[in-house]
């Protein structure tokens, strides 16, 4: 028995008798007659075929038709019937195939849509026509699934404040001698009519003495007075915190699972940040799957309080 077409409304006013319309004879476009089917079944028909008035052969649609009449069996089908000629009814129809043909992709926007598209739906593409390999395949081979495995968690996560992180916060180094100090010296104007001043010490920061040599370093060993640049090493460091990052690849799927399970348990355990209740989630595993050693002694039970029985 003939099922009823799935068509919009603004379709109708184009529905003819599926067996009123027929194949193009020698159609060289064998297209997806299964896909294609599914899609009509989900979806319905949402454009109409051009079929050709003298002939009523389908100039663009023949794989609509096989799909509609010998997968889904309709009674019916879309279809604008126009006053074409051999000629042009043959173009139409190379042309609608050659189209198809000449048509790429741009793999960054398709795996941008197709990503949004799983979100959207939790998980679940196949409507698309698409499947959720062929999304992994593509996130792969775009690089997006490398710059996305420190971010899968971006949703569960608030800004760190604990003080290990605010440890991590580089501090200015204090200035431990003249040349690492950035504030500029204090500038004195010397009275009208006189050189500036110029205090000169030996390199223990004395006064030099009468009659001895000139203090002002001349070489050849490296100065060490006031003023010397620090040793490679010496000075302030940087603090340090006992806390590293971790990121891994992951599949689709696999993210949606982590994702659930952390928000499982921050809602459970109530777990300030994702990076607690992931640890969390490995501590339980491991409880669970680690195996306890025996403490009771070969030979003795393990009651040792020594009463007789």
């Amino acid at each position: 028995m003939s099922v009823e077409p799935n068509l919009p409304a603004p379709l109708l006013q184009h529905l003819v008798p599926i067996d009123s319309v027929k194949p193009w004879p020698g159609n060289p476009n064998q297209g997806d007659i299964d896909d294609i089917a599914d899609s009509l079944d989900t979806f319905g028909q949402w454009r109409p075929a051009v079929v050709q008035k003298s002939t009523m052969q389908i100039c663009i649609g023949n794989s609509m038709w096989i799909a509609a009449k010998e997968k889904l069996d309709w009674s019916g089908f879309a279809a604008i019937v126009l006053d074409l000629d051999d000629v042009t009814a043959r173009q139409m129809l190379a042309r609608d195939n050659r189209s198809r043909d000449k048509a790429t992709y741009n793999d960054f926007l398709l795996t941008d849509f197709l990503s949004e598209l799983n979100e959207l739906t939790g998980g679940n593409i196949d409507g698309s026509g698409w499947e959720l390999p062929e999304l992994d395949d593509l996130l792969k081979s775009t690089g997006a699934l490398a710059a996305d495995t420190t971010q899968f968690l971006t949703d569960f996560t608030e800004p760190d404040t604990s003080e290990a992180a605010a440890t991590l916060a580089p501090k200015p180094a204090v200035a431990s001698h003249p040349f690492s100090d950035s504030s500029a010296p204090p500038q004195t104007a010397p009275p009208a009519g006189q050189a500036p001043a110029v205090t000169i010490t030996t390199p223990d920061g004395q006064p030099p003495v009468p009659g001895q040599p000139n203090p002002v370093h001349t070489g050849p060993d490296t100065y060490t007075g006031p003023g010397a640049p620090a040793p490679a090493g010496v000075g302030p460091g940087l603090p340090t915190a006992d806390i590293t990052n971790v990121g891994w690849a992951v599949t689709v799927v696999q993210r949606d699972i982590i994702r659930a399970a952390v928000k499982t348990a921050k809602s459970a355990e109530g777990f300030d940040d994702a990076s607690a209740a992931v640890t969390a989630i490995c501590q339980y595993y491991l409880d669970a799957h680690t195996t306890q050693p025996d403490t009771a002694v070969d030979g003795e039970d393990a009651d040792d309080s020594g009463a007789a029985e």
